[in-house]
């Protein structure tokens, strides 16, 4: 009871609609279950842990299409988090993936075709064009995961044979976080798609594979654990690349949520199987800033 007592005297006011015991066999279950000995900081981590069950909490209680759970990153405040997975580091110095400083009579990619054109769904994982989930660790390369799995998609499409590339190499030989390595080192060029336009995005996906895009990393992100992200709580400062690898459209009649489908580079064990589900709302920047900078590697 001592140990709950000083606890409580931490982590006051206790989480909504959770009593202090439960909070508390909470934090020992999440450190059993992740092998953590946080030693002298066991107290500070079990603050930080109960203010991210809080925000949590708040978050399931508005009912939105999507939900965050406890998970590996529930020790961490936002910017720990931050820290340790480099988010922002490359969008800091203005260089994501595919970057058109090695091209500056890019065309962006568009669509002037019509809705009705596109397909309903599409999901390059049914079709074999998608390598199994990958871990950046605490290392801030998410740009890498994104690049390597575009270059992934667009090798399957060429020639016929999905390979796992490799995110170190392009780590270790593009210098500062650009990508001018993959266009010097092989065949391969880009193309930017069209910011702010969902369309664009949609048939770049339909038509070419799957597409490298930047998001807003936010806290939703750090605990998310499934559904669709549907709020714009997430903000639209890029600090984050991803894998847009399909997305589903729906009757403007129905009641059900359009998407797109997410990879990330956080394991399996984060988000639907490493995977999340991002809202679709219409030309602008996008939930999570999801259409504000897409790219995407093409033949040269």
């Amino acid at each position: 009871m001592l140990v709950i007592g000083v606890f409580a005297t931490l982590i006051l006011p206790v989480a909504a609609d959770r009593k202090l015991a439960e909070v508390h066999e909470m934090f020992t279950n999440f450190k059993a279950k992740y092998n953590l000995d946080f030693g002298e900081d066991d107290f500070k981590r079990a603050k930080i842990f109960h203010d991210n069950v809080r925000y949590i909490d708040d978050v399931n209680a508005q009912n939105r299409s999507f939900r965050l759970g406890v998970n590996k990153y529930a020790h961490l405040s936002r910017e720990e988090f931050r820290d340790m997975m480099g988010l922002g580091c490359f969008f800091n110095l203005g260089t994501s993936p595919f970057r058109n400083r090695m091209n500056p009579d890019n065309v962006p990619l568009g669509f002037d075709g019509k809705l009705d054109e596109l397909p309903m769904k599409v999901d390059w994982r049914e079709k074999g064009y998608v390598t199994d989930v990958k871990n950046q660790e605490r290392c801030g390369s998410c740009w890498a995961f994104s690049a390597t799995g575009a270059l992934e998609g667009f090798h399957k499409n060429t020639t016929g044979r999905l390979v796992s590339l490799s995110e170190q190499q392009l780590v270790d030989c593009s210098g500062s976080y650009g990508n001018e390595y993959i266009l010097r080192a092989g065949t391969v060029d880009y193309r930017n798609v069209t910011p702010e336009s969902e369309s664009a995005l949609q048939a770049a996906v339909a038509g070419l594979g799957p597409v490298s895009v930047a998001v807003a990393g936010s806290t939703l992100f750090q605990f998310y654990d499934g559904g669709i992200i549907d709020s714009p709580s997430c903000g639209t400062h890029l600090d984050h690349g991803v894998l847009v690898v399909g997305f589903v459209r729906v009757d403007p009649s129905s009641q059900d949520e359009p998407y797109f489908i997410v990879k990330n580079s956080w394991g399996a064990d984060w988000g639907e199987e490493g995977y999340v589900r991002i809202m679709s709302n219409g030309d602008g920047p996008g939930i999570c800033g999801i259409l504000k900078d897409m790219s995407i590697p093409m033949k040269k």
